[in-house]
């Protein structure tokens, strides 16, 4: 947990003290001993770059995002977690239209991920004393 920690400290410093757009890419993966993976560097910028797009596109991505789902939130009525699957059909489309405005690392079951931990989608079971709470 301490390492996770400081490994994150570590990170948010960087992204911090670091203009993503231009220093050479070379130089940006390693920091202070921590080595970044190169892949997610890049994607972290290319991500960026394409939500600023869509706030141009949508006025926010906030807005992009309900406009996505429909505008209310999608309610599931699991009675167990073992009932809550690792994506959907609805995360597979918002997966597809991200990647389709250039975004990366965004398959389905990370947007399904991000859907639950955003209140786009309440998969609380219906035991749950948060489920009713976010009706």
């Amino acid at each position: 947990m301490v390492m996770e920690k400081r490994s994150r400290e570590s990170s948010r410093r960087w992204v911090v003290n670091h203009d993503l757009a231009s220093a050479p890419l070379a130089r940006t993966v390693q920091y202070t001993g921590r080595h970044f993976n190169r892949l997610k560097v890049e994607s972290s910028i290319q991500n960026a770059k394409a939500v600023i797009e869509v706030i141009r596109d949508y006025g926010s991505f906030n807005s992009f995002l309900w406009d996505s789902i429909g505008d209310k939130p999608i309610v599931n009525k699991y009675k167990s977690s073992s009932e809550i699957p690792p994506y959907n059909v609805t995360s597979e489309q918002l997966s597809k239209k991200l990647k389709d405005r250039g975004f990366n690392f965004v398959g389905p079951k990370i947007v399904y991920s991000f859907m639950q931990a955003t209140g786009l989608l309440n998969d609380h079971i219906t035991s749950c004393y948060r489920h009713k709470d976010l009706l």
